[in-house]
């Protein structure tokens, strides 16, 4: 703030601070994949993906049709998934990982 306490000019100086809109604050890439990781990726992958002509109504993705679609960003190992699934039986729930190691 100025002499007078106006604050004139703090604003520049936050601005400063701010990092530029494109900075990432977490990992752009995770650690490569053990051989037995691929491996289970490889087997598994393919039967859980979410069938690309299913983008555009999502609820066909299910044979149960779901009452409600949950949307899971980040499931890591998938247990906070399974519980899920396991006591909201009615919810259609698709849940994506950013990182292939978080799978496995």
């Amino acid at each position: 703030m100025g002499e007078d306490r106006s604050g004139a000019g703090t604003e520049s100086r936050l601005r400063a601070l701010k990092p530029p809109p494109d900075r990432l604050y977490g990992r752009a890439r995770g650690h490569r994949l053990r051989p037995r990781q691929v491996q289970l990726l490889d087997a598994t992958l393919p039967r859980l993906s979410f069938a690309p002509e299913c983008a555009t109504e999502p609820f066909s993705a299910f044979p149960h049709g779901p009452a409600q679609l949950w949307l899971e960003v980040g499931f890591g190992g998938g247990e906070h998934a399974l519980a899920q699934i396991a006591e909201h039986p009615d919810a259609g729930l698709i849940a994506c990982e950013v990182f292939d190691n978080g799978i496995c």
